[in-house]
């Protein structure tokens, strides 16, 4: 069946340009999407799942985007705490219950490549 959809997504990266798929246009295939971007992050709810390596390559060839645009304004948005936090209080010793504490801690992952976590883009490891 993941070969399948991915099949499904070459065809639509052909026929469109890349892989954006919206909701409306193939909601079967835009939840597919999201649900690869969740077994990359691996936040696909409380199953332990190893995304093969082989799928990730394949997805990779594709120019598959790891990131959606809401997720790319979700993170500027923590960013921004980020640096207001430090303009406040003069360090980045957040406190180990804040959220703030644990989206840090998610992008030293990204940034470290540990795989199957999608990592920091260029534009995201300058702005740290």
């Amino acid at each position: 069946q993941w070969y399948d959809k991915y099949h499904e997504l070459v065809e639509y990266r052909n026929d469109n340009g890349h892989v954006r798929v919206r909701r409306k246009e193939n909601s079967s295939l835009y939840e597919w999407v999201l649900s690869q971007r969740k077994r990359r992050k691996g936040t696909t709810g409380t199953k332990l799942f190893v995304f093969p390596e082989a799928q990730i390559t394949l997805l990779d060839k594709i120019g598959f985007e790891w990131e959606s645009e809401f997720n790319d304004v979700a993170w500027h948005a923590k960013y921004n705490e980020l640096v207001d936090f430090r303009k406040k209080h003069g360090h980045l010793d957040v406190d180990p219950y804040a959220p703030l504490y644990k989206w840090m801690g998610n992008q030293r992952l990204r940034r470290a490549g540990k795989k199957r976590v999608a990592p920091l883009s260029d534009e995201q490891i300058q702005m740290l």
